[in-house]
């Protein structure tokens, strides 16, 4: 983590609270905006809009449509690239902390809410967004709005910026634990497709992931709705269909190459998913 990180977790250990230091929201991104690679000690979120835009974020390239958003943490080096439409509108903020007694600290709404905590546990330099349902985009919104930076309206903001927080760490939380079930998906149907000609049972996954079998089925079936037994037969009889319409085999042979425990088997479930006896499927020319 960079020295100026806002996820560092010295900001949980006191009465820090966000605070908004500056903000824009303009309809003329192309002909107002320098390109220039640059840091700062200020978060900052860059929502598009309208139109689209390429940023190099570190050594990533990244592209913003229409209701997308980045969230770019403190001393991070980015750089807008170019625009890929003539017109550009976007809503830009950029926040630190301060010491706040008067309002909830991230202390708090760490140790009360999970998405804050969240936030925190799982840093990342920046992280990009799709704003479907228009939250983010009101709360902005309220935050360029509020006129001059007195300090009432920097209280309001404060109070803003620490929803916004709220709902930053919710989608991080759901977006990142949908990557990691999707990465716990992939893992199980590489494994079926690297031994699927092998006998596989489930204690051999589990233990090539590192969990226990119960957990995997229970997951497995949570997230993909089948088993995992469904999911290494429909690969078996895949692979049996693609022989038998290539080569000229038995089906003893074909079911042994497969890894089906006998031809009766093969033949039973060939017929259930493709109603259509393996024996008569035609020969691919």
């Amino acid at each position: 983590m960079n020295k100026y990180s806002l996820l560092d977790k010295k900001y949980i250990e006191g009465n820090y609270v966000p605070q908004l230091c500056e903000y824009y929201d303009r309809s003329d991104m192309v002909n107002t905006t320098f390109q220039f690679n640059h840091a700062h000690t200020l978060a900052e979120i860059m929502y598009v809009r309208h139109g689209m835009i390429s940023l190099k974020i570190g050594n990533d390239t990244i592209m913003l449509g229409r209701k997308q958003y980045v969230w770019i943490d403190a001393g991070v080096p980015h750089q807008n690239l170019y625009f890929e439409t003539d017109k550009v509108s976007m809503i830009n903020i950029e926040y630190n902390y301060t010491i706040d007694d008067s309002i909830p600290s991230l202390k708090n709404l760490y140790n009360q809410y999970e998405p804050i905590s969240y936030l925190f546990d799982h840093p990342k330099p920046y992280k990009v967004f799709t704003d479907h349902d228009n939250s983010i985009y009101l709360l902005l919104k309220q935050m360029t709005q509020t006129g001059t930076l007195t300090e009432d309206t920097k209280k309001l903001n404060s109070i803003l910026c620490s929803e916004l927080l709220l709902l930053l760490g919710n989608y991080w939380r759901i977006e990142e634990s949908r990557g990691e079930n999707n990465n716990f998906l992939q893992s199980i149907h590489h494994y079926l497709q690297e031994h699927y000609a092998k006998k596989i049972e489930i204690k051999d996954i589990a233990l090539h992931l590192g969990i226990s079998s119960n957990y995997l089925q229970k997951k497995y079936k949570k997230l993909s709705n089948s088993t995992i037994t469904e999911q290494l037969n429909n690969i078996r009889l895949e692979h049996a269909k693609s022989i038998k319409e290539t080569e000229n085999i038995s089906i003893t042979k074909i079911a042994d190459r497969v890894g089906m425990t006998s031809s009766r088997q093969l033949q039973k479930l060939f017929l259930k998913k493709y109603q259509i006896n393996i024996q008569d499927l035609p020969k691919m020319n």
